[in-house]
């Protein structure tokens, strides 16, 4: 099944002509599109637990993008979220990504470059979504099996985490399979790459919201 076919993408725009017509190019491309004419609307008609992409327009009456942007940093930061921005409205833009918004783009928007993005937002949202399971595993573990995990991934082997640890070589070793069982994973490797990869993104994630990130994604 195509990344596409997955995800459903939240469209909101006052401008009804403006939201029919991105809704076509969605379609188009084919994206499962459910859309609003308002911020509340979006809200009224989904849950905090809705998985999928929110595409919102930045000025809008009652609830603007920023506003919108604040309410899902709170309650649904697993939902990646792209502005759409007039001109003049990049400052604006640039506060809701401190709020954790995803990346924006300036109207008007060549509708290649616009589809390549909400791709890019679907396969951030599937990562947020393997990050929030690894999270729910590493929440599993004990204290003394999360110390046991993370000499683990720095690479030593049970012996040195034994020593390490001032444990018995038994004892790290059912440990270490009790980790592997808690994180759902068959082998070390697996395990490694699950936990450094969860690293990894909320590294990335930081200098994303830096002022030094959200300048190179201003450009």
């Amino acid at each position: 099944m195509d990344e596409t076919e997955q995800a459903t993408i939240f469209l909101i725009d006052d401008d009804q002509d403006v939201l029919d017509a991105i809704t076509r190019l969605l379609k188009a491309a084919g994206f499962q599109v459910t859309a609003y004419n308002s911020a509340q609307g979006f809200l009224n008609s989904t849950t905090d637990a809705t998985i999928g992409c929110v595409v919102s327009d930045l000025a809008m009456p009652e609830m603007n993008g920023l506003e919108l942007s604040a309410i899902m940093a709170n309650r649904r930061p697993h939902m990646p979220m792209v502005i759409i921005t007039g001109h003049g409205e990049v400052p604006l833009a640039v506060s809701a990504m401190k709020n954790g918004v995803f990346d924006f783009i300036e109207k008007p928007f060549d509708p290649r470059e616009f589809i390549q993005l909400v791709h890019r937002t679907v396969e951030e949202l599937h990562e947020r979504d393997e990050a929030r399971e690894i999270s729910r595993l590493l929440s599993q573990l004990g204290e003394r099996e999360t110390e046991v995990l993370d000499l683990i991934v720095e690479g030593l082997p049970t012996k040195a985490i034994a020593a390490r640890l001032g444990s018995s070589f038994h004892t790290v070793r059912n440990q270490r399979s009790q980790v592997l069982r808690k994180m759902n994973v068959s082998c070390t490797a697996e395990l490694v790459r699950l936990v450094t990869s969860c690293r990894r993104r909320q590294a990335k994630r930081h200098r994303h919201l830096t002022p030094q990130g959200l300048r190179k994604s201003v450009g």
